[in-house]
């Protein structure tokens, strides 16, 4: 129904403006034109806010959920019981990070985690690691886990601008059926985020790694390349990386 009202909204529009101006004939056609034509504008107006508002809630992800609504922000410590529940519903046991690690992680940058939420209620999350240069360049080339972060291997949000690589951790979404929609919501988001570098001005390349097929799905949509095999590596997933400068480039040739 929503879809068949914005398709045939304008031209609802157009006729009811058209129909104003007949209507208003027998005063004259100068002042018909008048009022019509101010009408008109203040329509459009409203339909530009109207539209201005929509996108704003699409890309920050405030949606309608029911009777409360779906929010994006940064967690609080008392949700990684929560979060961890969701690792534990979606991961094979060796790519569970210990709660203690993740909450140590938090601490020291907050907005390295994502939580998508009704009220108190944890949907899904994801999280977009800023690491040490070392600690990730041993990462990446296999010779250590997620297990093995520590605090002190996370950089705050002032050390976190001047990154130029960064890992993309995880994102879960709850599997409850009566939630629709958590994983393309958790994955808009994170485009835009990607997209807009607010945080990380500097970024170049993000890593991912992929435990699920399900993971790989996400990784592949969001144009991330295969650049290691699980085999090779500690903690036996596949190695992604995703590159500013290739992807956009990829993206005019398709244009083309």
């Amino acid at each position: 129904m929503r879809k068949l009202v914005e398709a045939i909204g304008p031209y609802l529009v157009l006729i009811t403006v058209m129909g104003f101006f007949l209507a208003l004939l027998p005063l004259g056609i100068k002042p018909a034109i008048l009022i019509t034509s101010l009408t008109f504008i203040i329509t459009f107006i409203i339909l530009i806010l109207v539209t201005k508002l929509r996108g704003r809630l699409y890309k920050y992800q405030i949606l309608p959920s029911g009777d409360s609504l779906r929010e994006f922000r940064t967690p609080l410590e008392c949700d990684f019981e929560q979060i961890c529940q969701l690792d534990i519903g979606a991961f094979p046991p060796k790519d569970i990070v210990p709660i203690e690690t993740v909450r140590n992680c938090y601490r020291k940058n907050p907005k390295a985690f994502t939580v998508l939420c009704v009220g108190e209620k944890i949907l899904g999350y994801y999280s977009v690691t800023p690491l040490d240069e070392t600690i990730l360049k041993r990462f990446v080339n296999g010779e250590i886990n997620e297990s093995d972060f520590k605090p002190e291997h996370i950089l705050d949000e002032n050390g976190a601008k001047c990154i130029k690589e960064i890992l993309f951790c995880s994102m879960v979404a709850t599997k409850e059926s009566k939630y629709s929609q958590v994983g393309h919501q958790l994955l808009t988001h994170a485009i835009t985020r990607f997209q807009d570098k607010r945080d990380y001005p500097l970024l170049q390349t993000i890593y991912a790694t992929a435990a699920t097929e399900d993971g790989r799905k996400i990784l592949e949509r969001l144009r991330f390349l295969k650049i290691a095999n699980g085999k090779n590596r500690k903690d036996g997933n596949d190695l992604y990386k995703y590159c500013y400068e290739t992807s956009e480039k990829t993206m005019e040739c398709n244009k083309r």
